[in-house]
């Protein structure tokens, strides 16, 4: 595998930060543009049989001198490719809010509406987003720390997101759904 793409990824993006908002299509840009190098190391890997997850301890790994360049860029397409997600996601949130919009007054139905998006409302939020919601600022600050990279998001690129956020806690709240009833989500029940 080549490397020809590693320090110069970073360098890449850095050129493409607007202020005050970073723009999401030149985040799109980016990871498209990268898209063959991450399908390259991740099929280094499988083949290699080396695990990622992200921010992962890679130190003890065998092969850590040869993937340590490797693993961080995965980091940083991974980072970049959340944000993006959760871009791409406006519209299913904008739909869901009005889905309750429409529910909300049954109780069975805000309820069946809830569990249908507890994959969603459940987090673990990126930082990003939660924040967006603690903050509440036009702006939100993206920091991802071992590249050293800061920008900044526009709220409202993410707003349905975080009406939606803002909702499903309070139904949660409304609802007083028991512990109980939230275990079974997380081991699939």
């Amino acid at each position: 595998m080549k490397n020809d793409n590693i320090g110069k990824y970073l360098n890449d993006f850095n050129s493409l930060i607007d202020t005050p908002f970073m723009n999401l299509d030149k985040i799109e840009w980016w990871l498209l543009k990268y898209a063959d190098f991450h399908f390259e190391i991740t099929t280094y890997y499988r083949d290699n049989n080396i695990s990622y997850s992200p921010n992962s301890d890679i130190e003890a790994h065998p092969l850590y001198p040869l993937i340590i360049n490797l693993h961080a860029f995965l980091d940083f397409y991974h980072f970049l490719n959340e944000i993006s997600e959760y871009a791409r996601r406006e519209a299913y949130f904008k739909e869901e809010i009005k889905e309750y919009q429409r529910v909300k007054t049954s109780k069975e139905k805000s309820k069946e509406w809830l569990t249908k998006n507890l994959k969603f409302g459940l987090g673990p939020y990126p930082q990003f987003i939660t924040d967006a919601n603690a903050l509440e600022n036009d702006e939100m600050i993206v920091i991802h720390e071992q590249h050293d990279v800061i920008f900044y998001l526009d709220r409202k690129d993410f707003s349905a997101v975080l009406e939606f956020i803002e909702i499903f806690e309070e139904v949660v709240f409304e609802k007083e759904l028991e512990e109980k009833e939230l275990e079974g989500f997380w081991v699939g029940e």
